[in-house]
């Protein structure tokens, strides 16, 4: 089959490429998709600035060969008096062309188009038998959550999304709770078909219980032998930020000084608005790193005690499932995957944000039991988020659809 996937970056290319969950989720289902026969193309946004590099619409637009993907740009172009009345209009009417202008070349079997302000409208009207509309978040979780001024022009992209979703024949989603909460916010949309994201990878520095010489080493702890707390994440509310002092103050106090590396572009504004700044509560310790190569992340990953997450949302939520990829134990709100990461005996590990007691209790019970939670989370890993497990559950989806079965 032919694919061709619509996103806002693919590594190195576009707006969102530098390993962020998008750009990292289109390049691991184009690369599964590739090792089992199937054919994949990219059509990704480049930055306003850049503008288009086919402004020719009677050619195809340029591509680059990125490890067997055809990679498409377009720049993002408007017309002023029309956008103050129709924001985006351009955009649209630029994605609807370049769609048109591929599929009568290549003939694509299904076109996935990334959810972003209802701007696939024009690709589910031309396509609404082979278009996947592929939700990774919407506006109306940013008004809600991020507490964005409604305007007229926040209305009018609200209402173009909503209609998006209400009108395509699939939408798909990568977690359970994601599903609920768009059907919470969009009662007459269709169910979402729930394809979790998974990608390859390797750990890195995993030691052995038996040949660590019992649990003790196998805690991961710093050169003072204090536990190591990880937090990766935007610096923002939505990621539970201005709950994190708190959290960190009801451990050192209740039981034991602790390092906190935090893998975030925190700076100095922020570090002040969510407290970050010195002095620090005696006893703890917070280290700061902001864009780290891949290897050095994923060792990061692998020498914490436990991986912290008290976000408000999460439409997946990659941090949790690069902690399990390296048998790091999690504590984590019920947000994004991570229920169905922490489900079942680990539900004790999903908290409540604003109950720093709680929260402290849960990291303690982790950084405690680490080789037995660490090792559980590498297997549901290995079970479930994986590349292979991801493109296993895709071509279930759109085999499904091409023969008109209900999943």
């Amino acid at each position: 089959m032919k694919f061709l996937f619509i996103g806002q970056g693919y590594p190195p290319v576009g707006i969102t490429s530098l390993d962020s969950g998008i750009g990292k989720y289109l390049r691991e289902m184009c690369l599964g998709l590739i090792e089992r026969g199937h054919e994949c193309h990219v059509l990704v946004w480049e930055d306003e600035r850049i503008g288009s590099r086919s402004q020719d619409s009677g050619r195809r637009p340029p591509f680059e060969n990125r490890e067997g993907v055809k990679v498409f740009t377009q720049g993002h172009a408007y017309w002023p008096v029309i956008e103050r009345f129709m924001p985006d209009t351009r955009d649209v009417w630029n994605m609807r062309r370049m769609v048109r202008m591929l599929d009568r070349q290549y003939c694509y079997d299904w076109i996935e188009v990334g959810s972003e302000e209802g701007i696939a409208i024009g690709v589910l009207k031309d396509y609404p038998e082979k278009c996947v509309i592929r939700i990774h978040t919407t506006l109306a979780d940013m008004v809600r959550d991020k507490r964005v001024r409604r305007d007229y022009k926040v209305r009018y992209r609200l209402a173009r999304e909503e209609r998006s979703f209400l009108h395509a024949g699939c939408v798909v989603v990568s977690s359970s709770f994601h599903a609920k909460c768009l059907k919470e916010q969009f009662a007459l949309m269709q169910s979402p078909m729930v394809v979790p994201l998974g990608y390859d990878e390797p750990a890195h520095g995993l030691v052995d219980e038996a040949e660590a010489g019992g649990q003790g080493e196998s805690r991961r702890v710093d050169a003072q032998g204090n536990p190591i707390i990880l937090v990766v994440g935007s610096p923002d509310r939505r990621k539970g930020f201005d709950r994190l002092i708190p959290v960190f103050r009801a451990f050192v106090e209740r039981y034991s000084p602790c390092t906190v590396r935090m893998v975030s572009r925190c700076h100095d504004p922020l570090r002040r608005q969510f407290g970050f700044c010195p002095p620090y509560p005696k006893g703890l310790s917070i280290e700061w790193y902001e864009r780290l190569p891949r290897q050095d992340l994923m060792r990061l990953y692998a020498e914490a005690s436990v991986l912290l997450q008290l976000s408000r949302y999460e439409s997946f939520g990659w941090p949790v499932v690069e902690a399990a990829s390296q048998g790091t134990p999690v504590v984590s709100t019920a947000v994004g995957t991570a229920p169905e990461l922490l489900d079942g005996s680990l539900s004790e590990f999903l908290v409540d944000g604003d109950v720093p007691i709680s929260c402290a209790m849960a990291l303690n019970r982790a950084i405690q039991g680490r080789a037995q939670l660490g090792s559980l989370l590498r297997q549901r890993y290995s079970d479930r988020y994986t590349r292979h497990a991801m493109i296993n559950r895709y071509l279930e989806v759109v085999t499904a659809l091409h023969d008109g079965v209900v999943i």
